[in-house]
């Protein structure tokens, strides 16, 4: 049996090497986390997206990949230290710099661990947070050693210094240093709630924390005393979470939250709000005149009057595919971790399904029932598109993080998710549980239902 498919093979494949089989398509354009946003002294920008890093150079209004040597594509952080050497952290498979040579990326040490931010508290010291530990280098990067957080393991989300004290966002609450990072001491008191995103200082000393809340507590925090107490200092349009904390000189301080970047003159007494994207802002970079700003999911929007006006600027900053579904009327649809996609005419032209109204959250799959609505998987559940009324939450309950979904012809719709699947009848949700010999449920990332 096997000894036919050899020769087969051995037949086709030199007839098509003289045929180009494959050709590039024109984006989706913007369907990506842009998790940070850098400028180099050349004037060229740096996007950390969840698809590698982009460039631009010509202020942030076109992009291109920019990511040559990266063997993990989903960089969290990028930071030009004291030399001007450009290191970037990537979710998984460490650290990467810049050769100014070859302008490819090199490792530069943590191979395999999930980086997530970057500080050179002195010059040739840096700190690097990660999934689970902090280290430290004291030889210029070449080198790097465990720093513990008083025996803690903590996702290091985000890292700050100011004159006397360096300061780390985690999971389990804020952490300082007196020591340039050497030994570290649990200091939060006055946090609600300990999962801290981002973390930063103005020229003033003063530290502000941005929290993930789990309960609806507050999710920005003030502290005049090196983190010794925290004081909640929310704007009144609640941000969700405070994925962004930028302190400026003067009490200027801007927030990134939900859809809306929020900006204050008094170290957060008072707020303006920006309405900004269908998402979260997740980074700010200031380049002339204009205002950048990182999404999580809608790729990069900018502003040249001040904040009134938001243009999306992501041409060439090519989306995050997750999946692929050709459409019975010809039109092909791809999720990204941005929402969902549509071209009719083979990828020469992309746009969102319903752009006015867009999905913007991370989508794994993609359906179309018997009435020709769209239900779209997304780590917020399953939701359903009307050409009329937009995109509306179809379930399961609590809007679980689904991976896949199938649909029978019976309209039967079976979605997978972190412990088994959930099944939609008859305009009803029932969950059927897959647990293991060792009681634990299954986190399943495929389903198909059989008719037979």
């Amino acid at each position: 049996m096997v000894l036919p498919i050899v020769v087969v093979l051995g037949y086709v494949l030199p007839a098509q090497a003289q045929t180009d089989v494959w050709s590039a398509v024109n984006g989706p354009d913007g369907g990506t986390i842009v998790w940070d946003l850098e400028a180099l002294a050349d004037g060229t920008l740096l996007a950390a997206a969840s698809n590698g890093v982009h460039r631009s150079h010509d202020g942030g209004l076109t992009w291109e990949r920019f990511s040559n040597g990266l063997t993990g594509l989903d960089v969290r952080d990028i930071h030009v230290d004291a030399s001007g050497t450009v290191r970037v952290a990537t979710y998984g498979q460490g650290l990467f710099s810049l050769s100014r040579q070859t302008m490819t990326w090199i490792p530069a040490g943590l191979e395999s661990t999930f980086a997530l931010s970057l500080l050179e508290p002195e010059p040739g010291v840096f700190l690097a947070g990660v999934n689970g530990d902090l280290y430290g280098s004291i030889d210029g990067g070449v080198t790097w050693s465990l720093r513990s957080l008083q025996g803690f393991n903590a996702a290091v989300y985000s890292l700050a210094a100011n004159q006397t004290h360096i300061f780390a966002g985690t999971n389990i609450g804020v952490f300082r240093s007196a020591d340039t990072g050497q030994t570290w001491e649990f200091t939060s008191n006055g946090l609600q709630e300990y999962d801290v995103r981002s973390i930063d200082t103005n020229d003033s000393g003063h530290v502000f924390a941005g929290v993930k809340p789990v309960f609806g507590g507050c999710s920005l925090y003030r502290s005049r005393g090196n983190g010794n107490f925290w004081t909640c200092v929310q704007p009144d349009t609640d941000p969700l979470t405070a994925a962004l904390v930028r302190a400026g000189e003067g009490g200027n301080l801007s927030v990134g939250g939900f859809q809306n970047l929020f900006r204050s003159t008094d170290e957060g007494d008072t707020w303006q709000v920006h309405r900004v994207s269908a998402s979260n802002v997740q980074a700010l970079l200031s380049v002339g005149s204009a205002l950048l700003v990182g999404t999580l999911g809608q790729g990069v929007v900018r502003s040249n009057d001040n904040l009134v006006t938001w243009q999306l600027s992501n041409t060439g900053l090519q989306s995050d595919v997750t999946r692929i579904r050709s459409q019975p009327d010809g039109s092909v649809v791809v999720t990204t971790t941005g929402g969902l996609f549509i071209t009719r005419d083979l990828g020469l032209s992309w746009e969102r399904i319903h752009p006015d109204q867009p999905l913007v959250r991370r989508t794994t799959d993609i359906v179309m029932d018997g009435e020709g609505h769209f239900l779209a998987a997304t780590n917020a559940g399953v939701w359903r598109h009307d050409a009329a009324t937009g995109w509306s939450l179809l379930g399961p309950p609590g809007s679980p993080y689904v991976r896949d979904l199938d649909l029978g012809a019976d309209g039967t719709l079976v979605a997978g998710f972190y412990a088994g699947v959930w099944i939609y009848a008859n305009g009803t949700w029932r969950d059927a549980p897959i647990v293991d010999d060792d009681g634990n449920a299954r986190d399943i990332v495929a389903v198909h239902r059989s008719e037979d």
